[in-house]
């Protein structure tokens, strides 16, 4: 069964990885029920929420940072992070 954990307690996971740690990274963009493909240009301000899922296998099972987004800074913030691991990892 997976570990789930916040982003900084699976950074921490990744640097205490022997060898090369293997991340795998999926984000995905959910669409209101509702919402038209094409209404992107609409004035109802309906909401879009992204996922953004991280898993790193470890001895231990896999170790899993999953965050669904309704915020673009805190999205942005976090993005800079995950990014910055991927390049230090080379995944």
């Amino acid at each position: 069964m997976a570990n789930n954990v916040s982003l900084p307690e699976f950074v921490s996971h990744v640097q205490g990885t022997e060898g090369k740690p293997v991340i795998r990274f999926n984000e995905k963009e959910i669409r209101p029920d509702g919402m038209a493909i094409g209404d992107e240009d609409s004035t109802t301000g309906a909401s879009q929420n992204l996922i953004v899922q991280l898993e790193l296998e470890t001895s231990a099972g896999p170790v899993v940072y999953e965050n669904v987004y309704d915020n673009q800074v805190e999205y942005e913030e976090d993005m800079k992070i995950i990014k910055g691991l991927l390049e230090e990892t080379g995944n």
